[in-house]
């Protein structure tokens, strides 16, 4: 149940935006974030199952970015907080 209410609100959010770049490049960090800990703990099987709707959310969101052209990548990515250098 914790899964799906993890799922929901990362659909919830994903839905509201206009550029797929950004999009993908947060279903990356929102999967990479979740998984993260279990480099130190071990997961429950509801964990795997959060893991992998997580992958799934992220291959949906981001199957049109593959497509893009280089051009139309750079132009999307500027607008993107996510994608931007911290330094």
């Amino acid at each position: 149940m914790k899964y799906l209410s993890l799922l929901f609100f990362s659909l919830l959010l994903f839905s509201c935006s206009k550029n797929i770049v950004c999009d993908c490049a947060k279903a990356g960090e929102n999967l990479n974030k979740y998984a993260n800990r279990f480099l130190t703990e071990i997961p429950s099987q509801a964990n795997k199952d959060s893991i992998a709707l997580l992958k799934q959310e992220r291959e949906s969101v981001c199957a049109e970015v593959k497509t893009l052209s280089t051009e139309k990548l750079e132009e999307l990515s500027a607008d993107c907080d996510v994608l931007q250098v911290r330094q």
